[in-house]
């Protein structure tokens, strides 16, 4: 039979697990550069210039632009300078 302590570490374990598990997950999520300039509400012309000068950074796939959704969540909150 489990200890009321042992279930609370059980359950512990379970949910930092989820959480990085979620974390990762989101980490991975690419958006496009047109979802990007929604986000942002900036001009194409502004966002190419920022993957241009290494502002931000973006990954090419065909001829489609992609950009991590946590970069973009991080200039939303501040959290990086551009």
């Amino acid at each position: 039979m489990l200890r009321a302590a042992d279930l609370e570490s059980v359950v512990r374990k379970i949910m930092s697990e989820e959480a990085a598990r979620r974390e990762a997950e989101r980490s991975s999520l690419m958006i496009t550069a047109s979802e990007v300039c929604k986000r942002l509400k900036i001009d194409p012309s502004t966002l190419w210039r920022w993957c241009k000068c290494g502002r931000l950074k973006s990954v090419r796939v065909g001829r489609e632009r992609l950009f991590k959704e946590t970069d973009i969540d991080l200039i939303l909150d501040g959290g990086r300078r551009l």
